[in-house]
């Protein structure tokens, strides 16, 4: 066993003492940089459904509607298997259809760049900067239900 001097000695201890610490502040960052973020209005959606999917986003008076046949994902687990590494970040939401023709959306608040889809519009809507993209899964995305969705963007304003 190697000799050290006493100062040695004290730092091996305390730094042994604290290597989980230590680890977890060096991996962290790491972490998270590779997990997917959301955006702070994730969790405040309210889905109405019927013949259209409408999502509200009260915080930042957002209202977003889908076809009937998009199904909108609450769940964050969902979201990060179904992106999978791709790299998205500040999702305010995720959707996709359950029937014919197959494909996901993502509604995306403030990001830093603009993520490859295979149809997307990067905007100011009243002042808030979203991109709208989407990707087909086993179909490629209508352009009219892309449309659609892009047609009924509202801002609504408190009663």
């Amino acid at each position: 066993m190697p000799h050290h001097s006493p100062k040695v000695a004290d730092c091996l201890y305390i730094c042994s003492m604290y290597k989980p610490v230590f680890l977890l502040l060096v991996a962290l960052p790491g972490w998270l940089s590779c997990s997917p973020r959301f955006a702070k209005t994730f969790e405040e959606q309210w889905v109405r459904n019927g013949m259209y999917t409408e999502v509200d986003f009260e915080r930042i008076r957002l209202v977003c509607t889908f076809p009937g046949d998009v199904e909108i994902s609450t769940s964050k687990q969902e979201i990060r298997q179904a992106i999978d590494g791709r790299g998205y970040r500040n999702i305010l939401l995720y959707g996709k259809t359950s029937i014919e023709p197959y494909y996901e959306i993502f509604v995306l608040q403030d990001p830093a760049d603009v993520p490859s889809f295979d149809l997307v519009c990067d905007t100011l809507f009243y002042g808030k900067h979203l991109v709208i993209g989407g990707n087909g899964l086993a179909d490629p995305i209508p352009v009219s239900d892309f449309r659609f969705i892009l047609d009924n963007l509202k801002v609504f304003y408190p009663k």
